[in-house]
């Protein structure tokens, strides 16, 4: 092998590594948190089925991370599944969690499903939260018209957007907050309404 070819490969095998490590058009996320676009490969396979449909057997597993239950109160009531990556304090760096209630469905026996979906996803600055918010917004089905969750200057925002896809599918909810204490934070709450 050449001098130039040894050299031309080795930049190759250098790009492909640092290439790979990392988010398309982000920094990497915090230890132990996954990348958005995990988040949204995960959000898309909920939209896809159906979202109101899934039942916590169905989420764990679609979703691409491993999820765990964290929160059942009585059999007919409430139920949380989820994984956090928290910090000191439990304040949440990044984190999924699916609310499910019990549903009864006419000739059916009662089942949990899906009712809200709540992402918090952490990092360095407001524009890199605040364009994996709009990002995981719009997997949410959040419409391009909506413009994006946050303003172009760092602030916090507090926002509420809703909207209907098809006559078909209940209204959708999605809170949207980012808030800075040790690192920016986008919260995304989805909801569904009857």
């Amino acid at each position: 092998m050449t001098r130039l070819s040894a050299r031309f490969t080795w930049t190759i095998a250098v790009l492909v590594i640092a290439v790979g490590a990392a988010d398309p058009g982000g920094q990497a996320p915090p230890a132990g948190c996954p990348l958005p676009s995990t988040l949204s490969r995960g959000l898309a396979r909920l939209r896809d089925r159906g979202w109101i449909d899934i039942t916590p057997d169905e989420l764990v597993r679609i979703w691409p991370i491993a999820l765990a239950r964290l929160e059942c109160g009585a059999p007919d009531g409430p139920c949380l599944y989820g994984r956090r990556k928290g910090r000191p304090q439990d304040d949440c760096q990044c984190c999924e969690t699916f609310d499910f209630d019990l549903i009864q469905r006419a000739g059916a026996p009662s089942q949990r499903r899906l009712r809200q979906v709540f992402i918090y996803y952490s990092a360095g600055t407001y524009a890199e939260v605040e364009s994996v918010g709009t990002q995981l917004a719009r997997v949410m089905g959040l419409p391009e018209s909506s413009g994006r969750i946050g303003p172009a200057q760092s602030q916090p925002v507090n926002r509420q957007f809703d909207w209907t896809e098809t006559s078909t599918l209940p209204r959708r909810i999605l809170d949207v907050q980012i808030s800075r204490a040790r690192s920016w934070t986008v919260y995304l709450a989805l909801g569904f309404q009857p």
